[in-house]
C-alpha cells in the first residue's frame, strides 16, 4: 500500500557564484578565487620541491667534495645545509659504499701489480743463481768421485759465471728444490767464492 507523504515545497535555489560557492565553481563555469589559489599553491610548492631537489643535489655534491667518509658527509650535511638526520643517513650509508668500493678495487688492482712485481723479482734472483748452481752441482759429481779437488770444483764455475746474491741463491733452493745435499754443497761453494 503506497503510503502518502505531505509533498514538501520545493524551494527554488538562490543563485550562487563561483565567488560564494563554498566549494569551487560547478561544471562549465569558470574558477573561482579560492580554486585558483589552491590551484597555484599546489603549483608553487610543486615548483619549490622541484627546485629544492636541484639545491640537495648541489649541497650534496659540495659536501661530498669535502668529505672523506660517510660520518663526515653527514656531519656536513647537518651543519652547513640544515639536513635533517633522517635525510642524511642515507646519503652517508651511500657515499660510505662508495668510497668502499672504490678502496677495494684500488686494493685489489695494487695486490695485482704487487704480485706480478714480486714474480718478475723471482723469476730476476732465479735467473741470476741458475747457470752458478747448475754448474756447481755438475761440477760436484766428479768431486764426490774424488776426481777433483776444492779448487778444481769451484774454478770454472767461477770464471764462466757470475756468483749470485745470496737472495738468488736462496730463491733457487726454494724454488727448485734441491737435495739437501746439494743445499750443503751449493752454501759451501757460494762461501768458499765470497773472497774470490
Amino acid at each position: 500500500m503506497p503510503q502518502n507523504r505531505p509533498s514538501i515545497p520545493q524551494k527554488r535555489p538562490k543563485h550562487v557564484s563561483c565567488r560564494d560557492s563554498q566549494w569551487g565553481p560547478r561544471e562549465g563555469r569558470a574558477l573561482g578565487m579560492k580554486t585558483t589559489r589552491a590551484l597555484v599553491a599546489t603549483v608553487a610548492l610543486f615548483l619549490a620541491a622541484c627546485g629544492q631537489s636541484v639545491d640537495r643535489r648541489a649541497e650534496l655534491d659540495a659536501c661530498q667534495l669535502i668529505s672523506k667518509s660517510g660520518d663526515e658527509l653527514a656531519r656536513c650535511l647537518i651543519m652547513k645545509y640544515s639536513w635533517r638526520a633522517d635525510s642524511a643517513g642515507p646519503a652517508k650509508t651511500r657515499f660510505q659504499w662508495t668510497l668502499d668500493s672504490i678502496r677495494l678495487e684500488h686494493e685489489k688492482q695494487a695486490a695485482a701489480v704487487l704480485a706480478q712485481q714480486k714474480e718478475r723479482h723471482w723469476q730476476a734472483m732465479l735467473q741470476e743463481a741458475t747457470p752458478w748452481a747448475r754448474c756447481i752441482l755438475a761440477q760436484s759429481q766428479a768431486w764426490e768421485r774424488q776426481a777433483i779437488n776444492e779448487t778444481e770444483l769451484l774454478t770454472p764455475c767461477h770464471k764462466q759465471f757470475k756468483r749470485p746474491g745470496a737472495e738468488a741463491l736462496a730463491t733457487f733452493m726454494v724454488m727448485r728444490k734441491p737435495s739437501d745435499f746439494d743445499k750443503e754443497l751449493l752454501k759451501y761453494a757460494w762461501d768458499m767464492t765470497r773472497d774470490w
